[in-house]
């Protein structure tokens, strides 16, 4: 069960009540803080939209890889045509593979291969590795105006208390 934090407060909920932007999720993951269990505070949550630009690959790995750090949680928010390059037979699927995002932790990333370990929540796909350089290209995609990106949250306290 996934819990979302729409306008009204907090419901437990099957899916987002409606598509997250970079700035939405930050503030959403910010409101839901009392629900962290009591050996747990959010000490920060911030958004970077992989542009190409003010996030190039270079610091798009960086970020990625405070994932490996154990009070770190790393969101990514990409276009899944990209990074699986391969478009669905249907004129639906084609339509949400180009226009679609999709968010989803990153668990893990190692270095040698320069790979990461995403833990998807869609039970269609679960956890899969990924070339950092894939990820990116489906992160520096546009969702209408504004581009995808990842949030990076961290916490004080015992991580454990996650489990």
């Amino acid at each position: 069960m996934l819990y979302s934090v729409p306008d009204a407060g907090i419901h437990a909920t099957r899916r987002m009540p409606r598509p997250a932007t970079l700035a939405q999720l930050k503030t959403w993951i910010h409101e839901a803080a009392p629900l962290l269990p009591a050996a747990v505070t959010l000490r920060s949550v911030e958004a970077y939209e992989v542009d190409g630009a003010a996030v190039g690959f270079d610091a798009f790995c960086e970020l990625v890889t405070r994932a490996n750090q154990p009070n770190t949680r790393v969101l990514a928010n990409f276009l899944r045509q990209p990074l699986f390059g391969q478009m669905p037979s249907t004129l639906l699927g084609r339509a949400r593979a180009l226009i679609g995002g999709h968010w989803t932790p990153i668990i893990s990333v190692l270095d040698t291969p320069a790979v990461a370990l995403l833990s998807d929540v869609n039970a269609d796909y679960g956890p899969f590795v990924v070339p950092l350089r894939r990820l990116y290209d489906a992160c520096r995609t546009k969702d209408g105006s504004l581009f995808r990106g990842l949030i990076v949250v961290q916490f004080d306290g015992n991580a454990d208390a996650f489990a």
